[in-house]
């Protein structure tokens, strides 16, 4: 995990990994509207502006870099991870490798797990259950 992190700059406020299914995809697409949608008070931010708050989601930001060169770059450059969590998520290599990538680089304090279905224990891939 790196160090120093507090201080970072992040390019996304938050990397949102989901299964490819409905309605795990409905659901990570209106978490992704809302957050993006949400307007900070100027006052609540420190240069006294209104801060745009950017998600990444895969459907909206993939690049034509190498898929999983650009989840592992999103994912360094997102400062929390949203974990859409269904029956359907532990089925998932992807998700997966996603909150394993996300661990490598930031604290999992900064993994954020929504249940939408079913009791955590068949809902949360492995690496989800082990959260420190």
């Amino acid at each position: 995990m790196e160090n120093n992190t507090e201080n970072k700059k992040y390019k996304y406020i938050a990397f949102i990994s989901y299964r490819h299914t409905k309605p795990d995809f409905e659901i990570a697409e209106k978490i992704h509207q809302a957050i993006e949608s949400f307007r900070v008070p100027k006052e609540l931010n420190i240069d006294g502006k209104y801060n745009e708050l950017r998600v990444f989601r895969d459907r909206e930001e993939l690049t034509t870099k190498d898929l999983s060169e650009s989840l592992d770059e999103a994912l360094r450059e997102s400062e929390y991870l949203i974990i859409v969590c269904s029956k359907r998520t532990p089925l998932s290599p992807w998700c997966t490798r996603e909150v394993r990538e996300f661990k490598k680089y930031h604290d999992d304090s900064k993994i954020i797990p929504i249940l939408i279905e079913g009791e955590p224990y068949e809902s949360f891939n492995e690496e989800l259950t082990n959260l420190r």
